[in-house]
């Protein structure tokens, strides 16, 4: 009830009107309404609110709308019987319809499917509210919404996750490629900051970040300039990590592929600084990205002996990477 006040409050101080105050409802509904566990005293909070107008706000088809949303949605069986009797008592003489009751019928199944992850999830909260067990729950109903394929369900248990593991890598990773793979591109400028602020120690996080800027960059034809402030901020937050801050790195130097005319030029700069920059800390790049991807681009362009001098470089007596066969075997390939 407490939802209900505050919106007979903000009616009564003459601040909102009534659609106002739906539209507030509906979108908690959106975000919050599909919570197995939660969500329908939300629901309820929506049906007492309409339940309360009267004269010309009444409105007597939303009403019965909204009862039939809600027993449509996935609840517990003594939500449902609940809420069903509150209908029927509404409803007067008349009877639910039969296309309901096989709705009813659907969300009830899809209730029992759910049914042992929640159980799971409350056991697991008990023994250790943010172990690997836990998170592994919440990755299993993940997938299991991801099957279903009902967008709104998916992010659902994605946000319930992130309350319990906010800094987790593995799961921003995860919901930024799920909404890529489903195409809500208008959901990944807000989900991304959130990762980055929560990640700042990610290099992945950081290049998933900066892809996404350079695909909007493209699409609108935007200032690169962007893209180089995105790559000094995370330099800022993973300079201690060069291999970390090489992943930005080298997301900046693909995009780079698809900028302007004179791009290769700072193409070639980048690679060059993810080079120096690990060969001055004493760190070996097990893959050597930055030097294959250099001396190749050199090689293309017809220029064989600063390709070569690339690798020389590293094997050079005073360089680290000179001690590790995983240097070597690509300057012989190359």
């Amino acid at each position: 009830m407490f939802l209900c006040r505050v919106a007979k409050a903000m009616l009564s101080q003459h601040k909102f009107d009534v659609a106002s105050v739906r539209a507030l409802f509906e979108d908690a509904l959106s975000q919050c309404g599909l919570h197995l566990v939660e969500g329908d005293s939300l629901w309820d909070n929506c049906l007492d609110f309409e339940l309360s107008l009267d004269g010309n706000d009444r409105d007597d088809e939303r009403i019965k709308e909204i009862f039939s949303r809600f027993l449509q949605t996935p609840f517990p069986p003594d939500v449902v019987e609940r809420t069903k009797a509150k209908f029927k008592e509404w409803l007067k003489d008349e009877e639910i319809s039969q296309s309901l009751m096989r709705g009813i019928e659907r969300a009830q199944r899809a209730y029992g499917l759910r049914q042992d992850y929640e159980a799971a999830l409350v056991s697991a909260r008990i023994v250790d509210p943010h172990g690997l067990p836990l998170l592994s729950i919440y990755y299993s109903y993940i997938n299991l919404e991801i099957s279903g394929g009902i967008h709104a369900r998916v992010r659902m248990v994605f946000e319930r996750a992130f309350v319990y593991f906010p800094t987790s890598e593995f799961l921003w990773k995860n919901v930024l490629a799920y909404e890529e793979s489903v195409g809500r591109h208008d959901q990944l400028p807000g989900l991304q900051l959130r990762a980055i602020r929560y990640c700042r120690w990610s290099g992945d996080i950081w290049s998933m970040y900066l892809h996404q800027k350079s695909r909007e960059i493209r699409n609108s034809h935007g200032n690169e300039n962007i893209l180089d402030s995105i790559l000094e901020s995370a330099y800022a937050n993973l300079c201690r990590d060069p291999l970390e801050y090489q992943k930005v790195l080298l997301a900046r130097a693909f995009s780079l592929k698809h900028a302007t005319s004179g791009s290769m030029t700072k193409y070639h700069d980048l690679l060059r600084d993810g080079i120096l920059l690990l060969k001055e800390m004493n760190i070996v790049d097990p893959d050597h990205y930055c030097a294959t991807l250099l001396s190749h681009s050199l090689a293309i362009e017809g220029d064989v002996r600063s390709g070569k001098a690339v690798w020389e470089n590293l094997l050079s007596d005073t360089c680290l990477d000179s001690q590790y066969t995983g240097t070597w075997l690509p300057y012989y390939t190359f």
